[in-house]
């Protein structure tokens, strides 16, 4: 936490390695100072600190503690005043929506309570395919954990099923809306995560709100890069694609025609690569704790800055 508690940086420790999970959040402000207290902390137990999902706003704030990256992907922001579906560029996104209206998919956007929660649990557990709940720095927590700062769109069949849901943080004091996850029924009508995507920035245009992102499209460069390093550096994306789909993740933002936001990862040598980016896969990767975690001390009101959970 910063010393006034306005701002604090979630983090885990594997190997020795403090790894933040993306930028503070709480009053933008107060971001600095939980920094400062986050490599204060790492110095007085011995860790090797590091960031993974940083925005380039706080970069100049990390170099000052010997923090330096790389960029490993982008985050998918769609500007909600520009976005339309009319364009010819959103064809392909127009044409999944009208499937899933034609195939009688209804939607509908509001908090998520237990009796949602129970609803939404088959869709889940289809999603994960019998595996835990996993992420860090690219989600919240358990993800039918009722939460008062998160909308729930969720797609329902012609028959009342309940298909997909993605759940979206409200963030940046009220004026974004960031996805965490979208999980859909793998028998679930073509086109219906797009048509969520599209109902909660209408959902969001009608509040004023000013963007809505998407997911982290991880390695994006690589994707859209041409010649001979593309080229070598294609094994190593089907590789990704393995775990964590880096291929369809990209395809799916790209479609929307986003605004790309870079996020970093940063450490303090190349020489901690190895112990870091062992820190990083099996925090990202190795699931959620099974049992419940205690009640986290909260920030003393605010919301999340824009831009902290990164998708």
């Amino acid at each position: 936490f910063s010393p006034d508690r306005r701002a604090a940086i979630g983090y885990r420790v594997r190997f020795g390695v403090a790894l933040a999970g993306g930028d503070p959040v709480g009053d933008a402000s107060a971001g600095p100072a939980a920094i400062a207290a986050f490599i204060t902390l790492c110095e007085q137990h011995g860790w090797r600190p590091a960031v993974l999902g940083a925005g380039e706003d706080l970069l100049p704030v990390w170099q000052r503690y010997g923090l330096h990256g790389v960029t490993i992907g982008d985050e998918a922001v769609i500007d909600v005043a520009g976005f339309h579906l009319s364009s010819r560029g959103m064809r392909n996104v127009r044409q999944a929506v009208n499937r899933s209206r034609n195939a009688g998919v209804t939607v509908t956007l509001g908090p998520l309570d237990q009796a949602l929660a129970g609803a939404l649990r088959p869709v889940l557990d289809d999603w994960l395919h019998g595996h835990r709940e996993r992420g860090f720095a690219m989600n919240l927590d358990r993800i039918l954990t009722p939460r008062a700062d998160c909308l729930i769109a969720v797609a329902y069949g012609p028959d009342g099923r309940p298909e997909a849901f993605a759940r979206f943080a409200v963030c940046g004091d009220g004026q974004i809306l960031t996805l965490d996850v979208a999980p859909r029924r793998a028998d679930a009508p073509n086109g219906v995560v797009e048509r969520l995507v599209v109902e909660v920035v209408e959902y969001a245009r009608r509040r004023g709100m000013r963007e809505v992102s998407l997911n982290f499209a991880g390695l994006r460069r690589m994707f859209e890069a041409s010649g001979p390093i593309a080229r070598a550096a294609a094994p190593l994306r089907h590789a990704f694609d393995h775990w964590i789909q880096l291929g369809p993740l990209y395809r799916f933002c790209a479609k929307f025609h986003p605004r790309w936001r870079a996020r970093y990862l940063l450490l303090r040598s190349w020489f901690a690569v190895a112990p870091v980016a062992a820190a990083a896969l099996t925090a990202e990767f190795g699931g959620t704790p099974a049992a419940a975690a205690p009640e986290p001390e909260r920030l003393p009101g605010g919301e999340p800055t824009a831009g902290s959970v990164p998708c």
